[in-house]
């Protein structure tokens, strides 16, 4: 971590060091950039994709800069108050010629139209293309959500908080999370006089007493809650039979399958498609094989097993990892004093440790240690490696091509290498860029994601 805030620090260094005007932010893309400079006193924004053009103000919110395939967007006031600035044909204009008090939350929907949080006299507003929403009291940071066929965010209103979905109020709760959108259906968690609520879409489920997971996966929605008779896990609001305690919920890429693990009288159990299997003293992780084939670690007495369907490998001390997909499965357990790689039940490479372990149908990759040495290992062929950042390991989605990024052994020269022999450069400032306004967490979060995205971009070269 301080390694990478570090790097954040050198990259907004750099830029700020070029010669001419200063670099605020840069984003940088396949065909141009964007980025801004300061000028004067205030600021330009410059678009050099696919044509050059730019516009200066007096005050520019930086960390609202949206760049993204559908468009590019920020936040800006010249006189006034504050505007949406949205590029076009003809360059940046503003969205409206309405200016506001305050603009937050800018982001650019599918189909290119900004989505943002405004403020006026009255309250606040939430504008999404054409389309208003308010005045109210207050909405709530980082609810608004948008996609393909409309928008959800969560309002603070005068009797409770509300979620609005396309315009449209639900009734008032007495509070609000995890507000998400799948299959075009808004699913969110309230809580009404001391109980808890799943809503997801046009039905409100529960009562509950406590609801502790939700999944979504492709068009399916699942989650665990306690009910007054024990716990349940729920799928698309259909209920499993109560037992003493529900957990891990999982269900596989696609929504083609559920698992979680259950307990009651007789211990441990991993729950398939509503069917449990056979009663365990402890049950650990558990990895989609396969539709509707399932891997999990399980314990017996005082060691572990890895079961893939009806069979069973083991046993071992502990399994640190695992991990499945495209009909394969892959654990880390240990080993002596170290650990050893499964791959379809066969024991291959050790090593002191291994990490960002990645299972696709032609390919298993994964970071080693051996002693002062660093590895990225795929399907057992080795690539030494001075350094190599922890996380940003990434497989195609099937296999056949990876990428990483490396660094010399001082922590200089940071690289992205693609299948062990392209080299391409890591954008450091744009991950400076992206980080502005930001605190540490939110830091490593944001620039790991931005990370494995570049990687994946140089991938795709």
């Amino acid at each position: 971590m301080r390694w990478l805030l570090g790097l954040l620090a050198l990259g907004m260094a750099l830029g700020m060091a070029c010669g001419g005007p200063p670099v605020r932010w840069v984003h940088h893309l396949p065909e141009g950039r964007v980025q801004v400079v300061e000028e004067g006193e205030g600021f330009c924004v410059e678009a050099m994709v696919p044509t050059p053009t730019r516009r200066c103000h007096r005050e520019l919110a930086i960390e609202t800069m949206v760049v993204q395939p559908e468009g590019v967007a920020y936040v800006a006031r010249d006189d006034g108050g504050w505007r949406v600035f949205v590029k076009g044909e003809g360059g940046f204009a503003p969205h409206q010629r309405r200016a506001w008090r305050g603009v937050a939350e800018l982001r650019l929907t599918p189909a290119g139209e900004p989505a943002y949080l405004a403020e006026d006299e009255r309250g606040w507003w939430v504008q999404v293309g054409e389309e208003r929403s308010g005045p109210w009291p207050g909405v709530f940071a980082d609810s608004l959500r948008v996609h393909a066929g409309g928008y959800a965010f969560v309002a603070d209103a005068r009797d409770g908080k509300r979620v609005v979905v396309d315009g449209e109020s639900s009734r008032a709760w007495e509070a609000v999370g995890h507000l998400r959108v799948v299959r075009g259906r808004a699913l969110y968690l309230a809580q009404a006089g001391g109980r808890a609520y799943v809503s997801l879409g046009d039905t409100v489920h529960g009562p509950y007493r406590r609801v502790t997971e939700v999944a979504e996966q492709g068009r399916v929605a699942g989650w665990v809650a306690m009910r007054d008779d024990g716990w349940v896990a729920v799928i698309e609001g259909r209920p499993s039979r109560p037992y003493i305690a529900v957990r891990d919920l999982l269900l596989e890429p696609g929504g083609f399958a559920y698992a979680f693990v259950a307990r009651d009288d007789e211990g441990e159990h991993v729950v398939v498609e509503g069917v449990p299997r056979a009663s365990h003293r402890q049950v650990g992780r558990l990895a989609f094989v396969g539709r509707g084939l399932l891997a999990y670690a399980a314990r017996e007495e005082e060691a572990w097993w890895v079961h893939v369907g009806e069979r069973r490998w083991g046993p071992v001390e502990r399994v640190d990892d695992l991990e499945g997909g495209g009909g394969r499965w892959a654990a880390v357990v240990s080993a002596g004093e170290g650990v050893a790689l499964w791959v379809d039940g066969r024991e291959g490479a050790r090593a002191d440790w291994i990490s960002d372990l990645a299972v696709r149908r032609h390919g298993v990759a994964y970071l080693a240690g051996r002693g002062d040495r660093r590895e990225v290992v795929v399907d057992d062929e080795a690539y030494p490696f001075p350094m190599v950042l922890e996380h940003s390991l990434v497989l195609d989605d099937d296999g056949r091509h990876w990428g990483c990024v490396v660094l010399e052994a001082d922590g200089s020269r940071p690289r992205i290498v693609v299948d062990g022999v392209r080299e391409h450069p890591l954008r450091v400032d744009d991950l400076a860029s992206a980080t502005v306004g930001r605190d540490a967490l939110e830091v490593v979060a944001t620039a790991g994601a931005l990370i494995r995205a570049q990687v994946r971009e140089a991938m795709a070269r």
